[in-house]
């Protein structure tokens, strides 16, 4: 596991340094925040903590930037906040270029920490009447919230969040989405297993479903204010 860390240490910082545009005066002559460029200063000097803040403002300007993710998924691993890093390992699999050092170093990180890494994370998007295979499934809907005046609409870039429950199959992994334009989302290559369906890890939330994933096969379920928290909770004792 210390090998896996001290490589994804090495990547993260390589590829931040590549990928990341060095700090630029403003037209007022006074240098531009760049949280990125702050958080390779805090990695270098090993301030892990300083580094995952400055992370987590770069990424609410680039949140799809994979060298962002996975540098704060390095960080995690530092702080021993296995959470963070597992979710963001995952997402570095998920959306890395297949074969890139970044994909390698999550995937070999993962499985040191006992995780499973056996979904085809990363390959090809399934779409139209294609069902998943490998023994994954899918999981699509739409998100709708009432709108002023009645009605409902679609929710644009709602963030969603499968956590596979601790007595699961599916314990320790976790996938994030977030609906698109129309509100419609889709979880491509899910293990199976049973799994709470949120909008948030912690805090006041709008949906907490618990849902079964199975494999080869597509579960289909819509978000709205019918099955919000207020009138369906299968988590009323859960913070997230």
């Amino acid at each position: 596991m210390i090998s896996r860390v001290a490589a994804a240490l090495v990547v993260a910082l390589t590829v931040a340094a590549c990928q990341n545009p060095p700090t630029v005066p403003s037209a007022g002559g006074v240098a531009a925040s760049d949280p990125a460029a702050d958080a390779r200063a805090a990695m270098v000097r090993r301030d892990w903590r300083a580094a995952r803040e400055f992370l987590q403002q770069a990424l609410s300007r680039e949140p799809q930037s994979v060298s962002l993710h996975y540098a704060l998924a390095t960080c995690a691993t530092y702080l021993d906040d296995r959470e963070l890093a597992v979710a963001e390992f995952r997402w570095v699999l998920e959306h890395a270029l297949a074969g890139s050092e970044e994909q390698k170093a999550a995937t070999g990180w993962l499985a040191d920490a006992g995780l499973r890494v056996d979904a085809p994370i990363g390959g090809a998007s399934i779409s139209g009447d294609e069902r998943p295979i490998g023994g994954v499934g899918v999981v699509r809907g739409t998100v709708r919230v009432a709108r002023p005046g009645g009605g409902l609409s679609p929710k644009e870039g709602q963030l969603l969040v499968l956590i596979g429950l601790p007595d699961s199959p599916a314990k320790d992994m976790r996938y994030r989405v977030r609906s698109r334009e129309d509100g419609s989302f889709e979880f491509k290559t899910v293990a199976p297993g049973v799994y709470k369906l949120t909008d948030r890890i912690a805090g006041p939330v709008t949906w907490r479903l618990r849902v079964q994933v199975e494999a080869n096969r597509e579960l289909a379920i819509d978000l709205s204010p019918d099955n919000s928290a207020k009138v369906r909770d299968d988590f009323p004792e859960s913070s997230g």
